[in-house]
């Protein structure tokens, strides 16, 4: 059986075979489309004939409407006919050229000569139909560049189609990798916050710790304030405590660098004047050095000389204290430093809440 189907195969001649696949193209890839430049009448009938029943033949006389069938890619195959003795000038060489990007292009001639083929050659054509052939051979030759043009129509479609796709694709890998990196940027986040919150867990169980060995009023007070110059970075700390009649005093100095001494004017100018209006702040205020805190301008004043950070210790929906840290004003505070004492200050405020009821408890 496949022996018989191989000579059958090998008896079939060749036109048959390229008139075939034509067909074949012409039914899947819709009619192949010729411009014919020049040629006799009978030139023309015979590239009818190998076109095909849904092939279209357009027919110039000449050569100078080429422009408009390149511009719209309206033709899959140019065939310029040359007579026997003409040739093709330099602007329709490179006009043929031009095309050869957008269509395949054949010339017909005569008997060919050496510079037809060079012309091939140099010129990125197709190939060379020999019109001195018998009328078979020619329909063969024919058959078989139209067939090669429709083929490179074919691919030009399919790359068209696989760039479509490498772009889509490409943009949806752009997309993936976004949302990959936007996960992954997430995660890390996520990350990063959990350490600081166990961190800040750590941190505030350790200050809790710490105030709760301590039993006297003056020793909750040594050591919160001496926990609090650790972890802010500060040198030096102030406590005012609120008198009954509503004014403020200082009850607790821990130094590292001036003694309360020196810095007594600076305290007593708080107390009287500024303590109040720290105690209602619902954030703890930052003086940068070098730089004017809104609303604190008359405060910058008293702390002439220092960086300074000062916050009040809420507890039981009031302020049990104001504390004031400070240090030398070549050193600024960072956001680590204000979040520690916002962490911080509660907790001393409750300290402090708990100590002043055992105090009136015993004093009653």
């Amino acid at each position: 059986m496949n022996e018989h189907a191989v000579v059958v195969s090998q008896s079939i001649p060749m036109r048959a075979k390229s008139a075939r696949r034509l067909s074949i193209q012409n039914q899947w890839f819709g009619g192949v489309r010729v411009l014919m430049v020049g040629g006799s009448e009978s030139l023309r009938a015979m590239v009818r004939q190998a076109s095909g029943e849904r092939g279209t033949v357009f027919h110039l006389d000449r050569c100078g409407g080429y422009a408009s069938h390149i511009r719209q890619g309206t033709v899959d195959i140019i065939l310029r006919v040359l007579d026997a003795n003409e040739k093709c000038s330099e602007w329709e060489r490179k006009l043929l050229r031009i095309a050869s990007h957008q269509a395949s292009v054949a010339i017909a001639v005569d008997r060919p000569r050496r510079e037809h083929y060079e012309m091939v050659v140099h010129d990125g054509l197709l190939s060379v139909v020999d019109t001195t052939l018998p009328a078979a051979d020619q329909l063969q030759s024919i058959r078989e560049k139209l067939a090669r043009a429709l083929s490179a129509r074919q691919q030009r479609r399919r790359l068209l189609v696989l760039e479509a796709a490498c772009k889509r694709l490409s943009k949806d890998r752009d997309a993936l990798c976004a949302q990959v990196g936007s996960l992954h940027a997430s995660m890390a986040q996520s990350r990063d916050e959990g350490e600081t919150r166990v961190a800040e867990a750590s941190l505030i169980a350790e200050y809790r710790t710490l105030l709760s060995i301590e039993l006297e009023l003056d020793a909750v007070l040594r050591t919160g304030l001496s926990a609090m110059l650790l972890r802010l970075g500060t040198a030096n700390a102030a406590l005012f405590f609120p008198e009954p009649n509503g004014t403020w005093r200082v009850i607790a100095y821990v130094r590292s660098s001036r003694t309360r001494a020196a810095v007594e004017g600076m305290l007593r100018t708080i107390a009287d004047q500024f303590a109040s209006a720290i105690a209602k702040s619902p954030r703890p205020i930052t003086f940068q050095p070098n730089t004017m805190t809104p609303d604190w301008s008359e405060l910058h004043g008293a702390l002439f000389g220092w960086s300074a950070i000062a916050f009040p210790c809420v507890a039981g929906g009031t302020a049990q204290g104001v504390v004031v840290c400070f240090r030398d004003a070549d050193r600024a505070f960072e956001n680590a430093h204000v979040r520690n004492a916002q962490l911080l200050a509660p907790i001393l405020g409750e300290a402090l809440h708990k100590s002043s009821r055992v105090t009136n408890r015993l004093a009653s």
